[in-house]
């Protein structure tokens, strides 16, 4: 299951989209997919000493108010990489706390205190169980190639972020 951090800023969503798409780019990070309106940031890493496969991250930007928006950034170990690589060392984690940190550095705060750290994850990786799994994949796919280019796909995204990592805790 995938690893995720969550944190809550006292800043509108435009700005912490800006300051984590900042990050990203700051860090070296592939970014692979960003939509402003839906608050979806996709980004991998490559190689490193503790993942030779590299990570596959997503960042969940959602606003809970005028001025108070939830960062989320969760992933896991790519499966398309080193096929000898069977465990993570923990490595999504570590990179999305770093996002985080270097979010929170952009917005001139410190991570605030209700960051948390969680197995959580969103339905289908929950009832999968694995980010990297072909369907999460085909599903990840579909989002953002169908549902995001309709009129309605943005809102319906945003719901589904808003309340489906509820649900995946109970999966």
């Amino acid at each position: 299951m995938a690893t995720s951090v969550e944190a809550k800023f006292n800043k509108p969503k435009e700005l912490v989209f800006k300051s984590t798409l900042a990050a990203i780019a700051s860090m070296g990070y592939k970014l692979t997919y960003s939509d402003k309106e839906s608050g979806i940031i996709s980004f991998e890493s490559g190689m490193s000493m503790s993942s030779f496969a590299g990570q596959n991250l997503s960042c969940t930007i959602i606003d809970l108010d005028e001025n108070t928006t939830n960062l989320i950034i969760g992933g896991a170990m790519k499966s398309d990489g080193a096929t000898l690589q069977v465990y993570s060392w923990g490595e999504a984690e570590k990179i999305a706390k770093k996002v985080m940190a270097k979010t929170a550095s952009n917005l001139g705060v410190n991570i605030p205190e209700t960051q948390t750290n969680s197995k959580g994850c969103f339905i289908a990786t929950a009832a999968l169980g694995d980010y990297n799994n072909p369907i999460v994949k085909d599903l990840r796919f579909f989002r953002d190639t169908w549902i995001l280019e309709i009129s309605w796909g943005k809102q319906f995204v945003n719901i589904y972020y808003h309340y489906g990592y509820k649900l995946a805790l109970i999966i």
